[in-house]
């Protein structure tokens, strides 16, 4: 039986919709208390120049976009017609962005996060349109670009609170590791598949599946990036299950790999601490976590059922730390509550089931690794980060699939939806229809 194509395809668009509006109206209600006051020694610097140009950046990146959708896709006249309506339409809402980023320089935010949505958008039509087994022919370059970057972080990234995850560059800040996991999973789906298609030994299997995963988490690890290193080791667990490895062996896996991450844990004063908090806010409380964790269930409680209004949530008056990146999901729910909650959570069931049907429909080993890894490396991250917003695991660091604000996961993850459309485009797979 086969799938239609157009449908999945405009499912994944449509839930990829809702995630932008959703992402830059609530970065937008929960960071416009960040920045009320500009520090005068900020004025003059490269970062606060780049920061006062953003619109014009966005908008040169918004005509790189235009463009690409006519050079990669062949748009009939009406089409051309519908399209040239539609972006005239978004350019007038543009311009009203532009007309309070210059009269509010709160919505830094919100600007920034339209330009990585632009750019991801740019990155999701080019990857889109290549052949998703040109990435299994060259495995072994996306598995040595990845290790440079994670390397090279270490040798020229910046501390943040005890971990060393980012590089700035012009005024932007770049994780490597967020595109090192998606090309882990491109490059880890690649290995089962060979070993699959070939008829190996599940021991066959299992040593480079182990050399591969500790290479990247070790170096994920000695970033100090314990989120990011949790959240891999869960995708590779999950993809070594599925791929019909004994159980003793992946068992093996998780038990070497879990202790690596104790250990880095604990000689990780500030993350043994975060551990620490939330062991004893279970026997005090009766939910973990310290201080951001209280504040984020003090936001969803007072949400209720209807939430509070949009704009309206009081937390992000400087009680929540990070509410617009690892705690957005309360703002949400304070001002949305239960019925936001659910719709939002709902989108995410929906991607997963997009996921899933890709997965089962695909003709191709390779494509169904693929596709599962990706739906694997969205979901487990959206359970992760609601673990601990909601106080059921210690803080990781890990944003809000799609809703965070964050340029390296936003371009990532629209890079990833890119290769999840490429996987079940008819030409490459004959179990869809268009």
């Amino acid at each position: 039986m086969k799938t239609n194509y157009r449908k999945l395809k405009t499912m994944l668009i449509s839930i990829m919709m809702i995630f932008f509006v959703v992402s830059i109206a609530y970065i937008y209600s929960a960071s416009f208390t960040i920045n009320i006051y500009k520090k005068i020694e900020d004025v003059n610097s490269l970062a606060f120049f780049l920061e006062s140009k953003y619109p014009l950046i966005i908008l040169a990146a918004y005509l790189i976009f235009l463009f690409s959708i006519f050079k990669f896709f062949k748009v009939s006249t009406i089409k051309k017609r519908v399209v040239i309506f539609f972006l005239l339409t978004t350019c007038l809402i543009m311009g009203f962005v532009f007309k309070i980023f210059y009269s509010d320089f709160t919505s830094k935010f919100m600007a920034k996060q339209l330009l990585f949505y632009i750019i991801g958008s740019i990155l999701f039509l080019i990857f889109s349109n290549i052949d998703y087994r040109t990435y299994k022919k060259y495995n072994i370059f996306v598995f040595l670009i990845s290790i440079f970057l994670l390397v090279l972080v270490l040798i020229i990234g910046t501390s943040v609170k005890g971990a060393k995850r980012w590089i700035f560059i012009l005024g932007f800040t770049i994780q490597p590791a967020e595109l090192a996991k998606l090309m882990f999973v491109v490059c880890f789906s690649g290995i089962l598949s060979k070993f699959h298609e070939n008829n190996k030994k599940d021991f066959e299997i299992i040593v480079p599946a182990m050399l591969i995963s500790f290479t990247y988490i070790g170096l994920i690890l000695l970033e100090r990036d314990l989120g990011s290193a949790l959240h891999l080791m869960t995708v590779t667990l999950i993809m070594l299950f599925v791929s019909n490895v004994k159980i003793r062996y992946t068992s093996l896996l998780m038990g070497i790999l879990s202790l690596m991450g104790g250990l880095f844990l604990k000689i990780s004063p500030y993350r043994w601490k975060r551990v620490k908090e939330y062991i004893e806010g279970i026997w005090t409380t009766g939910y973990g976590g310290g201080y951001q964790t209280t504040q984020s269930l003090i936001g969803i409680g007072n949400g209720g059922f209807t939430g509070l209004g949009f704009g309206s949530g009081a937390q992000k008056y400087y009680y929540l730390p990070e509410r617009h990146t690892d705690f957005i999901f309360a703002i949400i729910c304070e001002e949305n509550g239960f019925i936001g909650a659910f719709f939002l959570i709902l989108s995410y069931v929906i991607l997963m089931i997009v996921g899933t049907k890709i997965i089962k429909k695909s003709d191709d080993e390779y494509a169904k690794y693929i596709a599962f890894g990706i739906t694997s490396l969205v979901i487990v991250q959206v359970l992760i980060n609601l673990f601990v917003v909601t106080g059921l695991i210690p803080t990781t660091g890990l944003t809000l699939p799609f809703i965070s604000y964050g340029g390296s996961s936003i371009c990532t993850l629209m890079i990833a939806m890119g290769i999840l459309v490429n996987v079940m485009t008819p030409k490459n797979n004959k179990d869809y229809i268009s």
